[in-house]
């Protein structure tokens, strides 16, 4: 024991003087609203590659998906997206829409809640050579079912207007050269 960290140890109150401003977790959360939330976590965290392939590359390492998620929970209350409150809310839909990804992915991954002989088994096949995929390929009838589709979507957006991709018309807007702009300046005869 160091004795002359006894005696500078802080004095009862002191967190109450220090200024605390500078920390995300003391301000107001940026999307304190559950639905914001998940919606911050499916995009910016599910729907980047980026973080996807290391959560990917996490599991493949014996990272369970609730450990993912527990780590996802912490980084976003420390960097002020979210309140604890709000992770605890949250962590439940998160993991259950990583579970799935992992499994769209075809990934082999501990779900935090294995049992001893599961994680053993799992510890078996992460030491085997990983067998390698075929890639999927369409047959005909798969092509032109997806040719068709394309066709009519793009058959389906609407042409002109302010919203709609531009029509195959171009329209003529006179220009004058004048610098006077759209409001007319007053001249010396109309004042």
């Amino acid at each position: 024991m160091n004795r002359s960290k006894l005696f500078n140890a802080p004095i009862p109150g002191e967190n109450l003087t220090v200024d605390s401003r500078n920390y995300a977790w003391h301000k107001p959360p940026q999307y304190p609203n559950f639905d914001d939330a998940f919606e911050y976590f499916a995009e910016e965290i599910l729907g980047n590659a980026k973080r996807m392939n290391a959560a990917v590359l996490m599991s493949r390492n014996g990272f369970s998906a609730v450990a993912l998620v527990q780590n996802l929970m912490l980084h976003a209350v420390g960097n002020g997206k979210i309140t604890p409150d709000m992770s605890l809310l949250i962590a439940g839909p998160v993991y259950k829409t990583l579970v799935r990804m992992l499994d769209a992915f075809g990934e082999d991954y501990l779900t935090g809640y294995d049992s001893v002989e599961e994680i053993r088994a799992y510890m078996d096949r992460m030491g085997k050579e990983p067998k390698k995929k075929k890639k999927a390929k369409l047959t005909k009838s798969q092509e032109a079912e997806m040719e068709r589709i394309t066709e009519e979507a793009v058959a389906e957006i609407p042409e002109g207007g302010l919203m709609g991709a531009p029509s195959k018309e171009s329209i003529e807007i006179p220009m004058d050269s004048s610098k006077s702009g759209l409001v007319e300046k007053p001249t010396e005869e109309t004042v």
